[in-house]
C-alpha cells in the first residue's frame, strides 16, 4: 500500500519589527522546515555556524575523520542550477561557474574539463563571482544564493571569500552574517575597493541588508546603503572607468514557509557619484508605486556607460516594465516589453545584461532568453531550446561570438551570439531533493531533483543518467518484487506509476481532492 503525505492546517501569527501579519491558510507538512524551525518555530540562522565550528574542533582534536570511503556516483551529464559564470578579460579558455548549491568550478581549457575550486568550504551556495579586470588572478566569491524560490529553496551562504591565485587558496574576508551575497563588485582603479550587496537571512527580517565597502581588500566593512530590514540590494552595477559611480537595486523581500511578499514600496534604484559615500534614489520615469515594483535587475553598457537598463518585475511577480536611461540614470523612459514571455514569477530570474561592444543590444535573461538588437524597441528569442528559467550571462571578451548562458539546467555555449548553442554534458552539479536505489538492482539508482526531474541510471555510471519523469523530481519507489514498477513524484504531490521499468507512467491520484493543498515535497512510503 503507498501512503501520500498528509496535510495540516494551521494559524500563524508572525511579528516582525515593524509590523505583524495575521494568516489563516493551509499550511503544508513542511517536514525540512519544521525539523529545523523546532521548538519556536523559527530557523535559527546560527545553528550551522555552531555546528561548523563543533566540527573544526573536533578535527582539530582528532575526534573526527573525514569518510574517505565515499565514490561519486554522478551525475555528469543533467546538470543543475547556475548562479552566476565569469570569463577574465585575458583567458579566453577560462570559465568560473557558481552553482546554487554546487560550489564554484573551474576550467583551463574552454570546458573540456572542469575542477571543483570550492568544496573544502563549508557552504556551496553561491551568489556570485566578481574577476580584477587588472589582477584576473584575483577573484572574489559571495556566497549565498540571493534567487528567493516559490518551492524550492534557496540557500544562505556564510559570508564572502578572495583568492589571489585564480582560485588555488581562498581567504574568508567577513560578512559571514549576510544571508546572500547577490553581487560583488572591484573598483575599476583600486582592487582594494570592493562593494558587496546582500539579501539577508532568507526566513526572517535583519539588519544585514544593504550594500557594503571595503577600502582594504576586505579586511574591514562599512554599510553604506541600508533601505529597511525587509529590503535587501539584490543588484548592482559600477560605471566601468569611474568607481565613484554607483547604481544598487533595492528588493522588499519577505519570505515564509507559507507566505511571501515580493515587492513593495521601498523597492527602488539607487545612485551614488562618490563612490558610496552618499546616494539619491532615481525615480524620474520610473514605476513608483508599491504594486509595480518587485525584483529589479540593472545593466550598465561597458561600450557607453551613459546607458543603462532595468527591468522591472511588479511585486506580484510579473514583468511590470524595461527601462533605459541615457544620461547616466537623471532620466529613464520605457521600451518595449510586451515581446518578453510573462510567466509570472519573474523574482526567480537574474534579467537583463548588455553587449559589451554595443550598448543596443541586450538579452533578457529570464524564463527564457530573450535578445533586443535596437535598444530594447523589439525582442526575438535567443539560445533556443535550452533548459528553462536562466541565471546567468558572460561574454567572452577574447571572442565577440562566445556567450556563456547559465540556467537551472547547467551551463550552455554558444559561438554565434546565441542563436544556437551546446551544453556542457561534464558538470556535476544537480540539485537533489531525494534517492532511492532499487533494492533487487543497485546498479539502478534513481533521484529527484529541483528542476530536473525524476532522472536514472541503470548501469551505477557518473555520465549516462537520463530523466524519465518531468517536473521538480522528488521521492521514487521502486517495487521491492518487481524492478519494472516505479512510482515516481513530482511538485505539489503530483504522484505516476510505472510498470514497465520507467518507459511510460500513469497518473495515480484518484481520490484525491485537487483543491488539497500539497507539499512542494510531499513523502509516499510503502506500507
Amino acid at each position: 500500500m503507498l501512503l501520500l503525505g498528509t496535510l495540516l492546517f494551521t494559524t500563524c501569527s508572525i511579528e516582525e519589527a515593524n509590523e505583524s501579519y495575521e494568516i489563516e491558510e493551509k499550511e503544508p507538512l513542511d517536514v525540512m522546515f519544521r525539523q529545523r524551525a523546532y521548538p519556536t518555530g523559527k530557523i535559527n540562522t546560527n545553528a550551522v555556524k555552531d555546528a561548523i565550528l563543533v566540527k573544526k574542533e573536533m578535527e582539530a582534536n582528532r575526534t573526527y575523520k573525514k569518510m574517505e570511503f565515499w565514490e561519486f556516483a554522478g551525475p555528469e551529464n543533467i546538470g543543475g542550477r547556475i548562479t552566476d559564470i565569469e570569463i577574465p578579460v585575458d583567458q579566453a579558455e577560462t570559465y568560473y561557474v557558481g552553482a546554487a548549491s554546487g560550489g564554484v568550478f573551474k576550467t583551463l581549457d574552454g570546458g573540456e574539463n572542469w575542477s571543483p575550486i570550492f568544496d573544502d568550504f563549508e557552504t556551496l551556495s553561491i551568489g556570485d563571482i566578481e574577476i580584477s579586470k587588472t589582477n584576473t588572478e584575483n577573484v572574489w566569491v559571495g556566497t549565498g544564493e540571493p534567487n528567493a524560490g516559490g518551492g524550492s529553496l534557496a540557500y544562505d551562504g556564510n559570508g564572502i571569500y578572495n583568492s589571489p591565485d585564480g582560485g588555488l587558496t581562498w581567504e574568508n574576508k567577513g560578512l559571514e552574517n549576510a544571508g546572500s551575497i547577490s553581487k560583488v563588485l572591484i573598483d575599476p582603479n583600486d582592487d582594494n575597493i570592493i562593494f558587496a550587496s546582500t539579501m539577508g537571512a532568507l526566513f526572517e527580517n535583519d539588519d544585514n541588508r544593504g550594500m557594503y565597502r571595503s577600502l582594504d581588500n576586505g579586511d574591514s566593512w562599512e554599510k553604506v546603503l541600508f533601505v529597511s530590514d525587509s529590503t535587501g540590494i539584490i543588484d548592482m552595477v559600477i560605471h566601468p572607468s569611474n568607481g565613484d559611480i554607483i547604481y544598487a537595486a533595492a528588493w522588499e523581500r519577505i519570505r515564509r514557509p507559507q507566505f511571501r511578499v515580493y515587492g513593495g514600496a521601498t523597492s527602488g534604484i539607487y545612485r551614488s557619484e562618490d563612490g558610496g559615500d552618499t546616494w539619491e534614489e532615481l525615480t524620474t520615469g520610473l514605476p513608483i508605486f508599491p504594486n509595480q515594483k518587485g525584483r529589479i535587475s540593472i545593466a550598465i553598457s561597458p561600450s557607453n556607460p551613459d546607458v543603462l537598463y532595468a527591468r522591472y518585475a511588479n511585486a506580484g511577480g510579473s514583468i511590470q516594465g524595461v527601462f533605459r536611461t541615457n544620461n547616466g540614470g537623471d532620466s529613464w523612459f520605457e521600451v518595449n516589453s510586451s515581446q518578453l514571455q510573462n510567466v509570472g514569477f519573474h523574482w526567480w530570474f537574474r534579467g537583463l545584461f548588455i553587449d559589451p561592444q554595443d550598448e543596443d543590444i541586450l538579452y533578457n535573461v529570464d524564463f527564457i532568453v530573450q535578445k533586443s538588437v535596437n535598444g530594447g524597441n523589439s525582442w526575438f528569442t535567443a539560445f533556443p531550446n535550452v533548459h528553462v528559467d536562466q541565471h546567468a550571462l558572460a561574454f567572452n571578451t577574447q571572442n565577440n561570438n562566445e556567450v556563456l548562458l547559465g540556467n537551472d539546467g547547467g551551463v550552455y555555449k554558444s559561438n554565434d551570439n546565441g542563436t544556437s548553442s551546446t551544453k556542457f554534458q561534464n558538470l556535476p552539479i544537480t540539485q537533489f531533493y531525494r534517492f532511492h536505489v532499487d533494492p533487487q538492482n543497485p546498479n539502478k539508482i534513481y533521484g529527484g531533483s529541483q528542476d530536473n526531474s525524476t532522472m536514472r541510471t541503470t548501469t551505477g555510471s557518473t555520465d549516462d543518467w537520463s530523466i524519465i519523469f518531468g517536473g521538480d523530481g522528488f521521492q521514487t519507489l521502486v517495487d521491492p518484487n518487481n524492478t519494472n514498477t516505479i512510482f515516481a513524484l513530482s511538485q505539489r504531490g503530483f504522484l505516476g506509476k510505472s510498470i514497465d521499468n520507467g518507459l511510460t507512467f500513469n497518473a495515480v491520484i484518484n481520490g484525491i481532492e485537487p483543491s488539497d493543498r500539497n507539499n512542494w515535497d510531499t513523502p509516499i512510503v510503502f506500507a
